[in-house]
């Protein structure tokens, strides 16, 4: 199973869009916890939507970070089969 996960949209001040993309065996739920990749910025968890084309998808708001630039860490969990699948993503935000 391979996952793909993009940040579709980010404005200022609201949430980050995500979506993700499976090769492989399809997922029966997904959710996304996303926190500081080195700093803890407390819990911030959603459950994601099947889309039409296959793909999931579902927003999580960025907290603020007082240093300004920030690496972020999304741990997408996957459910499939009697198991779960789970993957580390990394991106950046703030200048």
């Amino acid at each position: 199973m391979r996952m793909t996960l993009s940040r579709v949209s980010r404005a200022p001040s609201a949430p980050v869009r995500f979506r993700l993309v499976f090769s492989g065996r399809e997922p029966r739920a997904v959710t996304l916890e996303l926190n500081g990749a080195t700093m803890n910025m407390g819990p911030n968890m959603a459950t994601l939507v099947r889309q039409s084309d296959g793909s999931w998808s579902g927003e999580l708001p960025l907290s603020a970070c007082i240093s300004g630039a920030m690496t972020w860490a999304v741990v997408a969990r996957a459910e499939v089969g009697a198991g779960a699948w789970t993957a580390r993503f990394l991106f950046e935000s703030g200048s």
